[in-house]
């Protein structure tokens, strides 16, 4: 029988679209995944003078699932890479500071429109799923008071394939902490939070053509990358009110720190955040709280909607 404890998954950046890798794979600890492969049913229409259904036939297929997880500096640089699509790394005495922008004008090749993923996931048995020709669609960042930064990446694609299982070596990392958060807002620092989320979101599709395989023939876009954010402060002015009302874009930065043994680092920069719910209520007797949502407008100044960055001991991304 096999147990979700000694299960792993691991993921690599592909080459191309089209072949799988399992030889440079990066470990990380999981809280949970669910990737799957599916097979689309094929039933004929024609009738065969029976009340017996008709045959079904073998149609389309395609991977796709969430990957959950406590973001170590490494992964997270990864992560990043796959659903931005794009990196730029300065490396100074042993200290890289990598920073990931969505891709903006173009594509990662002709087929895929961020980096092609193979994901070998270690369910406990005796060999491998290899779920590949993956693309990240998105990537929620989450974090409430008391509790460490949790991450969902969400994949669609692809192909699969059984495959030898590798021995995962996971890094030596802490995640990132709650009390290691900071924040600013048009360029003034703003504390009291007492939860933060954002998400990008890529809108990919997988596109199949005519004499092609039953799997994706590409995985391109449908629409714009979205950037939301929400969180919740502690009510104690309505100093956000005004921009609220007058639908004023701000520049929104986060900040996490790890270990305080490594230089590990994320910040996540909004140049154009624009609120778009702002909703404080009594709903009892004690400390009233700010429920506020807004979206990463894009930023003709920055070329962006989003920037993230992440410094760590890691010299490059594929």
């Amino acid at each position: 029988m096999a147990y979700g404890a000694l299960g792993n998954v691991q993921l690599a950046v592909q080459n191309s679209y089209g072949t799988s890798n399992v030889a440079s794979l990066y470990s990380f600890p999981i809280i949970s995944e669910n990737l799957t492969h599916t097979i689309d049913q094929l039933a004929e229409q024609g009738q065969y003078q029976r009340f017996g259904e008709s045959p079904r036939r073998k149609g389309v297929a395609k991977s796709q699932g969430n990957i959950v997880f406590e973001p170590q500096p490494r992964v997270l640089g990864l992560m990043l890479y796959l659903v931005c699509g794009s990196r730029a790394t300065t490396f100074t005495a042993s200290v890289a500071t990598h920073v990931f922008n969505p891709r903006n004008t173009s594509d990662w090749d002709d087929k895929v429109a961020v980096p092609a993923v193979t994901a070998l996931v270690d369910r406990d048995v005796s060999c491998g799923q290899c779920y590949y020709d993956l693309c990240a669609n998105g990537l929620t960042l989450e974090i409430e008071n008391g509790s460490l930064l949790r991450a969902t990446v969400e994949f669609i694609g692809g192909n699969f394939a059984h495959a030898a299982k590798v021995a995962p070596v996971f890094p030596a990392e802490q995640p990132f902490a709650w009390n290691t958060f900071s924040a600013s807002y048009n360029a003034a620092g703003i504390g009291n939070w007492r939860s933060a989320r954002v998400s990008i979101k890529n809108q990919l599709e997988p596109i199949y053509l005519l004499g092609d395989s039953g799997t994706p023939s590409l995985i391109k876009r449908t629409g714009f990358v979205q950037v939301e954010g929400e969180g919740t402060l502690l009510f104690a002015s309505n100093s956000l009110m005004a921009d609220f009302l007058t639908q004023t874009e701000r520049r929104l930065v986060w900040n996490f720190l790890s270990d305080v043994a490594s230089p590990a680092q994320v910040t996540i920069d909004f140049p154009a955040a624009r609120i778009t719910a702002y909703a404080p209520a009594i709903n009892g007797l004690g400390q009233l709280e700010l429920p506020v949502s807004f979206v990463g407008q894009y930023s003709v100044a920055s070329g962006n909607a989003v920037r993230y960055a992440v410094v760590n001991t890691v010299a490059q991304y594929p």
